[in-house]
């Protein structure tokens, strides 16, 4: 079933990110809290639906970044909005960093996406139900916006999936963005 919030808050972003006047504000940031936050509301829906979904930051301190937190939260949300909605049983979400960058890891176990279709998956209005012609259930805006953000701030998604039966299904995103600390 759709997420109408989140289709609004894409919409809205969609038409920020088109304005010529977009600018980056960075601040610190606690991506661990972020996905704390967005994981919980998830966690009790999914759990209806016979799913579950698991997230763990390396280091287990994970700290402060410098970032948009807006921006993050969005990406976040929209990744794990997929992940959930996809997913057969189970979705991960892993948090890392290195000195420059933050990254945040979305994998679940559905049925991947077919290798004609992943150079499409960030197109602006492509989803799935597109080459089926069904009915289409979401705006196709989440991950063109997600990419969108996470280029704005010296980052990108990436994506892996496997829709083989034979070796297991899954797909994962991996949003990268850059740690933006300020000069001392």
């Amino acid at each position: 079933r759709p997420n109408l919030r989140l289709m609004l808050a894409n919409m809205q972003v969609f038409v920020q990110l088109e304005a010529p006047s977009f600018e980056a504000e960075y601040q610190p940031v606690e991506p661990s809290e972020v996905v704390r936050r967005i994981v919980e509301p998830y966690s009790a829906a999914t759990s209806d639906l016979g799913k579950e979904i698991s997230w763990w930051p390396e280091p287990a301190e994970f700290g402060i970044v410098y970032s948009d937190n807006a921006a993050v939260e969005h990406v976040v949300t929209n990744l794990i909005d997929n992940a959930v909605r996809f997913a057969a049983g189970h979705v991960e979400v892993k948090l890392t960093k290195n000195p420059t960058h933050f990254f945040v890891r979305v994998w679940d176990d559905g049925p991947g996406i077919a290798p004609q279709y992943v150079p499409h998956i960030f197109d602006r209005g492509w989803t799935p139900e597109v080459p089926r012609r069904d009915e289409k259930v979401s705006s196709g805006l989440g991950l063109h916006i997600s990419r969108a953000l996470t280029r704005r701030f010296g980052g990108d998604v990436t994506i892996e999936t496997q829709p083989d039966p034979e070796s297991g299904h899954h797909t994962s995103f991996l949003a990268s963005l850059r740690n933006a600390i300020p000069d001392a």
